[in-house]
């Protein structure tokens, strides 16, 4: 829906906050919704994912 609409109904997020994180829906998310329209569970997760990311690649 993110990636057709490029926006997310309540019921779709409630779905993809049950799903475990690092799916292809979740990537979407963060690839075609304005990041200002998101819930802040979701932002708590990618700000996460982003900070290991660079802690293991401190240099790129």
């Amino acid at each position: 829906m993110a990636r057709f609409h490029r926006t997310v109904d309540r019921r779709c997020l409630e779905l993809l906050r049950r799903c475990p994180r690092g799916n292809e829906a979740d990537d979407d998310l963060w690839s075609f919704v304005p990041h200002r329209e998101l819930p802040p569970w979701s932002w708590r997760h990618h700000l996460r994912e982003r900070l290991v990311d660079r802690l293991r690649r401190p240099f790129d």
